[in-house]
């Protein structure tokens, strides 16, 4: 049988006593965290007229962004690919976390991106004419971004992109 002193602590409470201390770090740093993500990763909708219903839409917005108010940025218009939608990139891929270092690290400069919900439209319109997601992109959500945030609307500051295309 094994003697413990009277005086001497429990090895189980002082597990407990780690377990608890981390635990309250990790919750800590998760509402930290999501506080400032909240900030500069935005998940909004619109109404789209082409398809007659609110469509679903995330932008990334670069650390400056709340701090420079008179700076324009370039944007990336991100689009997603089959059977993911407009949070996948960050909430899987941990995008907008990479572009925090990158740009911290002085990789890459500051953009916003801005990723539409395309469904498994391919972005594409139909061609029996009963879904126009092309038309949507072209003529209601790159106006929407470049009158909502602040965006270089000019040609050389646009970029299009995406995953599964």
């Amino acid at each position: 049988m094994e003697r413990v002193h009277p005086k001497a602590p429990a090895k189980s409470h002082q597990r407990n006593s780690w377990r608890n201390c981390m635990l309250r770090a990790f919750l800590l740093l998760l509402l930290v965290g999501t506080e400032v993500l909240a900030q500069r990763v935005e998940y909004k909708t619109f109404p789209s007229k082409l398809l007659g219903r609110e469509l679903r839409y995330g932008v990334y917005l670069p650390p400056s962004y709340s701090k420079s108010p008179e700076k324009k940025y370039p944007v990336l218009y991100f689009l997603h690919g089959l059977f993911e939608d407009e949070t996948r990139w960050s909430t899987r891929g941990e995008t907008d976390q990479i572009l925090d270092r990158m740009i911290g690290d002085g990789k890459i400069g500051e953009f916003i991106v801005a990723i539409p919900y395309g469904g498994t439209s391919f972005y594409t319109n139909m061609r029996d004419g009963s879904e126009k997601w092309e038309d949507v992109m072209v003529t209601e959500f790159v106006p929407l971004i470049e009158s909502t945030y602040r965006v270089n609307a000019s040609r050389a500051q646009r970029g299009i992109s995406g995953t599964s295309m």
